[in-house]
Formats: structure tokens, C-alpha cells, sequence
């Protein structure tokens, strides 16, 4: 702490902390949040997350770059995504409610982007792939756009079909 006093007689005077016992004072340690506990001990002790194992706080990962908390959980959204606490169905790194919050489309307020309903054959959004999941496949038969391109190839056909038949009476993810 570079005042002159040989650390461990600042700690036996009680003029420095030293919670994890190892000779050094806790002023003399990463604190990212000043709290006066140094930041290894913290999450060692359980006292605070690292969910990315960086040997930082993810609190203050996350005060850094608040980006890194899109839903404002306090959880690290690369954490959630990894442990399955939250889903990513397009596979683009951002959590759905995220990718909703920003502008995509989930239509019938399930959580779900419509997208990747879709990409199961639930082209009517109704949590289930049927019937009219089927009819709505074959009225578009041919077509380039429209509901029935589970595949999102740009053609309604065989392969969106055969997806959309995978799916069948299966509960959605």
C-alpha cells in the first residue's frame, strides 16, 4: 500500500485488512466494486458470481458493459445462454426476450420469436404442430414467400414438409 509500514505490521495493527490470510492487504488487491472485499476472496467465498470464470465480479462485468445483461437480470447473458436459463432458438448469441425487446417479431406474445415457431411447422403460432399447421403448408405449396417455409429457403416444398411432419403433435422447445 506503499505507505512506509511493512505490510504485515499494518495487518497486525489493524490498519490493513487481510481476509484471505496471505501476508497481502486487502487495499493492495483487485476490489472492482469497492466493497472492500478483494475480488478473488469475494467469489471464492461465494460472495459474488463469476459465471465466465475471468476472475472478475460478473456485477461489475456487467457495470462495465451493461450489454453483457441485455434483460437487466444481473446475469451474464453469455452465462444463461450457455446453462440453458435462457434460449437463443436463432443461434445469433442474444437471448429471444432480448431479440423481442428489440424489435422481433413474436406475434402471438409467447416468448418465442415467430421465426423459430416457424422453423417447426407451427406456422400458425398456436404452441402445436397440426392440421391447420399443414393446411397452411400446402395452400402455399410452390410459393417463394409466405407461411410454410419452415426452412427459411425461400421455397415452400418437400423439405418444409417433411420438417413440419418431424414435428407433429410434439411439444415445441
Amino acid at each position: 500500500n506503499t505507505n512506509g509500514i511493512p505490510d504485515s505490521c499494518d495487518i497486525a495493527a489493524g490498519t490493513s485488512t487481510d481476509v484471505d490470510a496471505n501476508g497481502i492487504p486487502d487495499e493492495c488487491k483487485p476490489d472492482c466494486n469497492a466493497n472492500g472485499i478483494p475480488d478473488a476472496f469475494e467469489i471464492a467465498s461465494g460472495g459474488a458470481a463469476d459465471c465466465n470464470t475471468n476472475g472478475i465480479p460478473d456485477s461489475c462485468d456487467i457495470a462495465a458493459n451493461a450489454g453483457l445483461d441485455c434483460n437487466a437480470n444481473g446475469s451474464l447473458d453469455s452465462c444463461e445462454l450457455a446453462s440453458g436459463a435462457a434460449r437463443d432458438c436463432n443461434a445469433n448469441g442474444v437471448i429471444d426476450s432480448c431479440d423481442i425487446a428489440g424489435g422481433a417479431a413474436d406475434s402471438d406474445a409467447d416468448g418465442r420469436l415467430d421465426r423459430c415457431e416457424f422453423n417447426y411447422g407451427d406456422f400458425n403460432l398456436n404452441g402445436t404442430v397440426n392440421g391447420q399447421d399443414l393446411a397452411i403448408l400446402l395452400n402455399n405449396w410452390g410459393l417463394a414467400t409466405g407461411l410454410g417455409d419452415a426452412n427459411a429457403d425461400g421455397e415452400i416444398n418437400g423439405q418444409d414438409l417433411a420438417i413440419l411432419l418431424s414435428w407433429w403433435g410434439v411439444p415445441l422447445p
